[in-house]
């Protein structure tokens, strides 16, 4: 109880006389002495160190066959405790637990009721041994999976004194009635118990070990469905609970409850499950047949298994076992419990959202809306929101816009409008309902079309704009005018819109993040499809819509900017003043180079109204004057694109920047930005006769860097103008200048990156190839990356040529030119380009066993890329990368190396590159790979690197452990008591640093990164059952310091 004291006074007690002494207990005829000796044992293991561990654990096993039954049990139960306390310190004496656990575990027979009591209990707590071991030490449990299977297997049945004589096969119904003389004459028997264990052992092994049980998961399978004529209601529910979870295995990502209103995500099947997914019909069926159980627990639970199913496996359940499912379904509703029924309506929401038919619902239509009527009539609010929300997404499956609405879909629309429009007039109704009431009259009205009579479609509409004046249904009212405008049925709604108009604009402008967006994305639907309501409106709305873009908010702001560019044309003129200054607040924000290209249209739309201070000349100048080392290179984009509008002041405008480029007294910034727009206005005129050339030429001899950069951006551009010209004059500078090889070569990246019609990269490609080829010979890393990817964007237009030249650069004895070439991976995945890269790809995996540091950063990097951007390219060859991964993780300490500076010395490790890159690809290989790694390997290397001496590798590591947290929770569980003594140690050096005033705002950035692991781990399901770790958080939280932290950041991840 007091663990976490003693670990704190370490010689507050004699351990080792204690553990004698308690280990004497344990024989005792007490069975409550022997009973509380076990339980101290394994509070006391938290505080013994390894040896004294290997003590207790060897002088049980010791002793554990030698004497009685109810005394073996007890030392048996000792060792459970340990195990279920610090079982990852069992880990050496695994093998010896397992032989000597195992033979208790063989069925015994023609045994007197007090040995088989003994026997059960004996089993029971073997077999929750187990499964303590394999969530605490799953790796050193691998080796003894195939022994642990077959009797888990045969466990799962063993039930001595009952064996029922009954056999479901496909639709027959189970007549449990028939159970009951024989279970009140065995109703003292304890063997459940040992069915309880194994089945928990089962699902734990499913849980945690799931990669390394993939050839058994058939024959699981099979059992569990066998296993459902099962007698105890609580063993029938844990074996569906079972189900559920080897189900959930084979998917990837998680299986979380569906949102009431929202579409829930589409689960991407795993290559592996393809075979027990073809399984599961049959399985379902056997399931559904137990419907007729007397237990609702029973019923419950496999209302569940419905449930998840119709997210893991929809193709099936909405295909050959509709018929069989649904009339099960609506069995649920003659029953009392709201839980099952609110279940089944999530499982029907979740069908129809996942199917892409209605044939195989409109026999059961009726039966349905009759179903969502009588539950409408319920006291539990919510379950009659969940029919609400049903009806929402029966009414969207019904009017699919692939083809016209059948004469049983438009009845069912007109009797959930009545439905609805009953509920809207009573005012007495919860919060919940009215707002579930108001989304589905959305979808009612959006789909009214040519149904709906038009003076009912007014009154609702009428109804709805009455409902915004209350705060708490205000995201729900503008929700439903959101599907409205977004419908593809076109609703005649324009006039019930124009009355509620002028309170979504109001909407806004709230607090609300949530309101705020909807009522964007509502009035973006209202500006493309009624341009009348967007004319009348247009000021109004530019009015209101400035102060979003002074937010800060991507999302928001990019809505905003879409919608003014529509109101702008029939804005009032004293409208526009205060949108240009949001604009130039805009324009000055790191915000603006990624909503550049909505933020341009509007800019330029502006400009053509030509009105008072809003001419191309005014914006351009407001532009000029606030343009920053952050934003001139957006900026500059925004100038060059709202000037093209007006071909006529071109040449005027390169004239007026090439002066400001070449006088040396201007500001550098200046000069930078006009080199970028004069190559933005290069690329629509030829500039080849123009004096800017020269000057670019001069400018690139200069010694200003940044200029110089963006001089040879400039001159990329201006090729686009006449390529003919440029092209050679770029290569001969490339082959004769050494100093302008780099600047160079940005100017060719410019060409390819630009040339949307790839017509001029074509002609590139062969004569850049050769030039290339010999500047990926150069040291200088920034040089290699541009070539790798000039590379990379000309395999988009010449697949074939470049793969060539791709395999020669792999195979050339050169470091830094196969560094280049295989850098250029990163850049090959573009616009589809998935087949010729999928044949490339192969050629890249031997380059793992390279000896060069700087091929291996440089494969790093682009295998990190290609996981990003498409995973399952990798899949194929994912433990060969895995492996690849996990060596380059190792230090090395050749590689580390200590110049002397006299009174210091500075440590230089050269491998420290390799180790984070490898951490990186680790963790962008787990979302969509996981499935096929060895994931307690990964978590092994992963805590190692948390003491490594790098702190950019700590943080690599730091980030994997927060997406293992996510998609592995069991294997972070497995190994949470060494990630916690990593932790705590880190944690601790930081605040010695911080007592010494060493390095404050580092210490604390590291102590930060630290704790957000540990919020990580706290979300974890089992966590609090973890003593090691309830001490290591108490020892934590002492500290004010951490507690203010750890406060801080669990609450930013709750947000």
């Amino acid at each position: 109880r007091f663990s976490s004291v003693l670990a704190a006074n370490p010689l507050a007690l004699n351990k080792d006389v204690l553990m004698d002494n308690l280990i004497k207990q344990l024989p005792l005829q007490k069975p409550g002495l022997r009973k509380r000796a076990c339980a101290c044992l394994g509070s006391l293991a938290v505080l013994l160190n390894a040896k004294q561990i290997s003590y207790i654990v060897t002088t049980l096993l010791k002793n554990v066959s030698k004497m009685r039954l109810d005394i073996s049990y007890t030392y048996i139960e000792a060792i459970g405790a340990i195990a279920s306390t610090v079982g990852y310190k069992l880990a050496p004496h695994a093998s010896a637990i397992l032989n000597s656990f195992k033979e208790f575990c063989d069925p015994l027979e023609g045994m007197d009721a007090v040995i088989a009591e003994q026997d059960f209990s004996i089993k029971d707590v073997c077999l929750t041994v187990f499964e303590s071991m394999v969530k605490r030490c799953p790796k050193e449990i691998t080796p003894y999976l195939e022994t642990l299977i077959p009797m888990v297997m045969r466990l799962i049945g063993y039930d001595p004194n009952y064996n029922p004589d009954v056999m479901i096969d496909g639709n027959d119904e189970v007549n449990f009635d028939e159970w009951g003389a024989e279970d009140e004459q065995i109703e003292d028997d304890a063997s459940w118990k040992v069915r309880r264990a194994a089945i928990k052992l089962l699902d734990t092994l499913i849980r945690y070990r799931y990669e390394k049980i993939k050839t058994s998961l058939d024959a699981i399978l099979a059992k569990i469905v066998e296993r459902l004529t099962e007698r105890e209601d609580t063993i029938k529910c844990l074996l569906l609970e079972t189900f559920i979870d080897l189900t959930r295995g084979m998917v990837v990502g998680s299986v979380s409850s569906v949102d009431a209103l929202e579409t829930p995500i589409r689960l991407e099947r795993k290559n592996s499950a393809e075979n027990l997914a073809k399984e599961l019909p049959e399985a379902i069926i056997k399931i559904v047949a137990h419907y007729g159980d007397k237990s609702m627990k029973v019923r419950e639970a496999i209302a569940s298994v419905l449930l998840n199913m119709a997210l893991i496996i929809p193709d099936y359940m909405n295909g050959v076992l509709l018929s069989t499912v649904l009339p099960k379904l609506f069995l649920n509703f003659k029953e009392n419990s709201s839980t099952t029924k609110i279940t089944v309506f999530q499982t029907l929401r979740r069908l129809m959202l996942m199917t892409a038919t209605v044939d195989g619902y409109i026999p059961y239509l009726s039966q349905m809306l009759e179903t969502i009527a009588l539950s409408m009539k319920e006291d539990y609010f919510k379950l009659s929101a969940e029919a609400l929300a049903t009806a929402g997404v029966l009414i969207k499956l019904l009017m699919r816009k692939d083809k016209a609405p059948s004469k049983e879909a438009k009845s069912a629309l007109l009797s959930i409008h009545e439905l609805c429009l009953g509920v809207l007039k009573h005012a007495d109704v919860d919060q919940e309902i009215k707002q579930a009431v108001i989304y589905t009259s959305g979808i009612v009205a959006a789909n009214s079309t040519d149904i709906l009579p038009q003076k009912d479609l007014d009154d609702l509409l009428s109804i709805l704009q009455d409902r915004m004046r209350y705060e708490a249904l205000r995201l729900a009212c503008i929700k439903a005018f959101h599907v409205m405008v977004s419908s593809d049925k076109s609703p005649p709604i324009e006039k019930g819109l124009e009355g509620a108009l002028p309170e979504i604009v109001q909407m806004s402008k709230k607090v609300v993040r949530q309101v705020k967006l909807t009522a964007l994305e509502t009035l973006l639907g209202v500006c493309r499809k009624f341009p009348s309501l967007t004319k009348k409106f247009a000021t109004v709305i530019t009015e209101n819509l400035p102060q979003i873009l002074r937010e800060g908010d991507l999302q928001l702001t990019q809505l905003a900017l879409k919608t003014l560019v529509n109101t702008i044309p029939f804005a009032s003129d004293s409208s526009l003043d205060n949108l240009l200054e949001a604009l130039m607040s805009l324009c000055s924000s790191s915000l603006f180079q990624t909503v550049l290209d909505d933020a341009v249209p509007l800019l330029s739309a502006m400009a053509k109204k030509n009105k008072r201070n809003l001419t191309e000349v005014k914006i351009t100048e407001a532009l000029w004057n606030i343009t920053s080392e952050k934003t001139y290179k957006a900026i500059s984009i925004a100038i060059a694109s709202i000037l093209s509008g007006r071909p006529e002041v071109l040449d005027e405008s390169i004239n007026k920047y090439t002066g400001i480029l070449a006088n040396a007294k201007e500001p550098e910034l200046k000069r930078k930005t006009s080199a970028i727009i004069i190559g933005c206005l290069g690329q629509r005129k030829d500039l080849s006769k123009h004096s800017v050339n020269d000057l670019l030429l001069e400018v690139l001899k200069g010694s200003e860097e940044d200029l110089k950069i963006s001089a040879a951006i400039c001159l990329g551009n201006i090729a686009l103008g006449n390529g003919t010209y440029y092209i050679p004059l770029i290569l001969s500078r490339l082959k004769d200048s050494q100093e302008l090889s780099y600047l160079m070569l940005l100017a060719i990246r410019e060409v390819v990156l630009q040339d949307q019609q790839h017509a001029m990269a074509k002609e590139l490609a062969a004569e850049v190839l050769p030039a290339l080829r010999v500047q990926a010979d150069t040291d200088d890393e920034g040089d290699r990356t541009i070539i790798a990817e000039i590379v990379g964007r000309l395999f988009l237009v010449q697949p074939a040529v470049i793969s060539s030249e791709i395999e020669k650069g792999l195979a050339n004895p050169k470091d830094n030119i196969r560094a280049a070439f295989v850098l250029s991976f990163k850049y090959l995945l573009q616009r589809g380009e998935k087949e010729q890269f999928s044949k490339l790809l192969p050629k890249l995996l031997p380059i793992l066993k390279d000896k060069s540091l700087r091929v291996q950063k440089a494969l790093l990097d682009s295998l990190t890329n290609i996981a990003r951007q498409n995973s399952v390219l990798l899949r194929p060859y994912t433990g060969e990368i895995q492996a690849g991964a996990l060596a380059l993780t190792v230090t090395r300490p050749e590689l580390v190396k200590v110049v002397d500076l006299g009174p210091l010395q500075h440590r230089i490790d050269e491998g420290q590159p390799a180790r984070k890159g490898a951490y990186t690809l680790l963790e962008n290989m787990l979302p969509g790979l996981h499935d096929k790694m060895d994931l307690a390997a990964v978590l092994e290397r992963v805590v190692e690197g948390l003491s490594d001496e790098s702190d950019e590798v700590q943080n690599s590591c730091q980030e994997t452990l927060i997406v293992l947290c996510e998609i592995a929770p069991e294997t972070v569980l497995a190994g949470l008591e060494k990630l916690m003594d990593c932790v705590v140690n880190a944690i601790n050096k930081g605040l010695d640093r911080l007592r010494k005033k060493v390095d404050v705002d580092r210490t604390m950035d590291g102590m930060r990164s630290f704790l957000r692991v540990v919020v990580a781990t706290s979300r974890l399901g089992e966590v609090e059952l973890n003593q090691k770790y309830q001490d290591s958080m108490a020892k934590l939280m002492k500290d004010k310091t951490v507690l203010t932290l750890y406060e801080e950041l669990n609450k930013l991840a709750k947000d």
